[in-house]
């Protein structure tokens, strides 16, 4: 029983490994780092005030690169729950990817799929 286990287990990582071989270029390589990598997003449902908070939070802190934000960045937009995840998920990165680093007072979760969109790149 433990030998198949064991086997199963080795061709499970062996899968993964190949994974990017058996898939066309970029596209292979971009959904295995997407699969490992992590990002600090807005929970849905919170308010305004709470998120403005956060913005100013993350981009005060100095851990966080918030430029891409500001009016004439890629990530800048009026929909603040998109600027809120950007500044949070900034923050997140800049203190080095450890899930405290994205509580902001319950009010953000960390997520597995990269919400960058058109030209706003997330870090």
């Amino acid at each position: 029983m433990a030998g198949t286990v064991t086997k199963a287990t080795s061709l499970f990582l062996l899968s993964l490994l190949l994974l990017p071989c058996l898939m066309n270029g970029k596209t292979a390589l971009a959904a295995t780092i997407s699969a490992t990598r992590s990002w600090c997003v807005s929970k849905p449902g919170m308010t305004t005030e709470k998120l403005v908070a956060n913005i100013n939070y993350a981009c005060g802190s100095g851990l966080a690169d918030c430029k891409s934000i500001q009016e004439d960045g890629p990530c800048y937009s009026t929909d603040v729950i998109k600027m809120a995840s950007y500044a949070m998920n900034a923050y997140y990165y800049g203190a080095g990817h450890r899930e405290i680093n994205c509580y902001f007072d319950g009010s953000a979760l960390i997520v597995h799929h990269d919400p960058s969109y058109d030209d706003c790149i997330y870090p």
